[in-house]
């Protein structure tokens, strides 16, 4: 057996781009590899390449293989597909002390449910609140 050329063979940044990707939740994984899914981006890609994929709702997260680009078309192999448990946040956020809100130039804001007394103010974004919610809560807990 022949062993591997040393210019076969190299970081895999220098090799191959990843990108990542958030598409419907509503896709199914053979929705994945159509390639009018990707028109829009394929100029970005070349054979090869890796995409990542979560679902806008996080009800999936897929890894995709780039095998053929040509102008606005895009081929692509499915390498994995895992389906996720789909969390309900407004339905754990009801039941809680605590619930974020946007308040304008307040930001998004961590409110106590009961008083409507705002206890954290100034987050750029809910994904960063619903972090603090949680830090705040076990905080307290503790």
């Amino acid at each position: 057996m022949q062993s591997v050329k040393t210019t076969a063979f190299g970081l895999l940044e220098h090799r191959v781009q990843q990108f990542s990707a958030v598409v419907p939740g509503a896709l199914t994984a053979m929705g994945l590899t159509d390639p009018s899914l990707w028109a829009n981006v394929a100029g970005q890609c070349r054979m090869g390449d890796v995409i990542w994929v979560d679902a806008d709702d996080y009800s999936f997260m897929a890894m995709l293989k780039v095998t053929f680009v040509s102008g606005t078309e895009l081929k692509c192999k499915l390498i994995m597909f895992k389906e996720m448990d789909v969390v309900n946040i407004s339905e754990e956020e009801a039941n809680s002390t605590y619930f974020i809100k946007m308040m304008g130039t307040n930001k998004w804001c961590i409110v106590h449910r009961a008083t409507g007394d705002v206890k954290i103010k100034m987050i750029p974004t809910k994904l960063e609140a619903h972090k603090q919610l949680d830090d705040y809560t076990r905080a307290l807990a503790a």
